[in-house]
């Protein structure tokens, strides 16, 4: 079975949406959850493991290949980074506001292009 290739762009705009949707549904379960931080956070870092390792096998059964992962200092800076990315944003759906948390995570990509270094062309 083989799928369909995307442009870059609609592969983009799928992503976007993704993780868009997911996001917007994190904050309100977590509320709902009535549960402490760190079982959370734990239940949430599991299924992120889990959902993960699910995708890398869909891929490797429908490709018939293992995909590229970042080996190395980058992979575990990455993981790092994640990781921690992941608890402050936790830290903030229990402390602030949800209004506070949600403008946050929304001007990420702002603050991110912003930071970023001009391109030269």
């Amino acid at each position: 079975m083989s799928l369909p290739t995307l442009s870059g762009h609609r592969k983009g705009l799928a992503l976007t949406s993704i993780g868009g949707l997911a996001l917007s549904m994190d904050i309100p379960l977590a509320r709902l959850a009535e549960g402490k931080m760190w079982p959370i956070l734990g239940l949430r870092s599991i299924t992120t493991v889990l959902v993960t390792l699910l995708i890398i096998a869909a891929i490797r059964v429908l490709k018939g290949k293992w995909p590229i992962l970042i080996p190395g200092r980058h992979g575990i800076a990455a993981g790092l980074l994640y990781g921690l990315s992941t608890l402050t944003f936790l830290l903030s759906v229990f402390n602030t506001a949800t209004a506070n948390a949600v403008f946050i995570v929304a001007f990420n990509p702002m603050f991110g292009a912003l930071s970023s270094p001009p391109i030269s062309s």
